[in-house]
């Protein structure tokens, strides 16, 4: 999830430094964090049902 933070982030900043003009790149940083933070909650969500059935 921290991955998905880091992309936007930094994507804003640039947006911010320079004239990004191409909505192809802002499509691609959107489309990478979007599935980077829901693989993330996927695999959190995973990690804790397991640790909920070894109880």
């Amino acid at each position: 999830m921290d991955v998905a933070k880091y992309m936007v982030t930094a994507m804003l900043l640039s947006t911010v430094f320079t004239d990004l003009d191409s909505p192809i790149i802002l499509w691609f940083v959107f489309v990478a964090s979007l599935i980077t933070l829901l693989m993330g909650l996927y695999l959190v969500g995973k990690d804790n049902n397991v640790k909920n059935k070894q109880k």
